[in-house]
């Protein structure tokens, strides 16, 4: 899949907290269905000044590497 091109926003409640530098990759991991974000209560939120936990890294880790993954990004091009 391919990086998206000249993101302003990730959609993620949070975005303003998001570097700018750090949105095309974030937009295209979710893109992809690599990572979903996180439920603060009120939004759906990316929460870039938290650290992740092994668990969380194995999860990201997987959705990149099982092969109906790519499926699931066939067509999203």
């Amino acid at each position: 899949t391919s990086m998206l091109q000249g993101v302003l926003s990730t959609g993620f409640g949070d975005d303003e907290q998001i570097p700018a530098w750090a949105k095309t990759y974030v937009a295209t991991a979710v893109m992809n269905g690599d990572i979903t974000g996180y439920s603060d209560g009120t939004a759906i939120v990316f929460d870039a000044q938290r650290g992740i936990t092994a668990a969380e890294a194995a999860v990201m880790l997987s959705n990149f590497l099982d092969p109906r993954s790519e499926e699931r990004r066939v067509g999203k091009e």
